[in-house]
């Protein structure tokens, strides 16, 4: 899996916090005001992934669900504890956000979209490029 993200922040004068090695002293995230020094790991490594649920993936016991996003040419298993919001279903466009684990994605929040012409950019590029996108950009 090949990820690019953008983490916006700025360069402090002065280090701050402990947890971390390199520049994570020095980097202040605009988001918490505070260095990637001083957040906690699960905060640092949340990531936000976004694609389709493929078909016949979805398994669900005691309120526990497996399912697989895809952008029909890369997959990632996703596992979530809690309930699924309303929408969720297979072929359906979600954004899932959690951690990723030994090429897993251990989600706290997945939302499903409730207007099939809204895509995430990024997410609706690839689809497009893929040849699965059918709809207009809309942001």
């Amino acid at each position: 899996i090949i990820a690019e993200g953008i983490w916006q922040g700025e360069i402090l004068e002065i280090p701050r916090g402990k947890n971390g090695f390199g520049y994570d002293s020095i980097f202040l995230d605009y988001k918490t005001d505070l260095s990637a020094a001083e957040l906690s790991a699960n905060i640092k490594n949340k990531i936000r992934i976004g694609g389709l649920v493929l078909e016949d993936s979805v398994i669900i016991e005691n309120n526990k669900t497996t399912f697989i996003i895809t952008d029909r040419i890369h997959q990632i298993k996703v596992y979530f504890d809690g309930s699924l919001p309303d929408l969720f279903r297979e072929g359906q466009g979600i954004i899932a956000e959690g951690t990723f684990i030994k090429n897993n994605l251990i989600a706290s929040q997945v939302l499903a979209k409730h207007d099939e012409n809204y895509m995430p950019p990024e997410v609706a590029e690839a689809l497009k490029k893929n040849g699965v996108w059918q709809g207009d950009i809309k942001q």
